[in-house]
């Protein structure tokens, strides 16, 4: 396959180069290819964590996590919670623990 680069991107990659951070523009675009794979597993994985999925816990973790308080922090004001709100995020919680012991 052969490709085209916009020439906007050509400096970055004589500097990649240059400095010997990769060994040729084929192994560049494949790890800038390997990052957006990965960007698109963290889409596809936030998404079934904000709805309902465990967080995987991974190598890729902690990436993983920052997105999701990265996005808790954009959704708006937080608000207080009550002790009866403390008390069903613990029952759910602990039930769903027991869920996956007996599972």
């Amino acid at each position: 396959m052969n490709i085209t680069l916009d020439s906007k991107y050509e400096p970055l990659v004589h500097e990649k180069l240059r400095r010997g951070e990769y060994g040729s523009a084929e192994e560049l675009v494949n790890a800038a290819l390997q990052l957006l794979a990965d960007r698109d597993e963290d889409r596809r994985t936030l998404l079934a964590v904000n709805q309902g999925e465990p967080l995987p816990i991974d190598d890729r973790f902690e990436v993983r996590l920052d997105m999701l308080l990265e996005e808790a922090e954009e959704s708006g004001e937080g608000v207080e919670l009550s002790p009866q709100d403390w008390s069903d995020i613990r029952r759910d919680g602990l039930a769903l623990i027991q869920s996956r012991k007996s599972a």
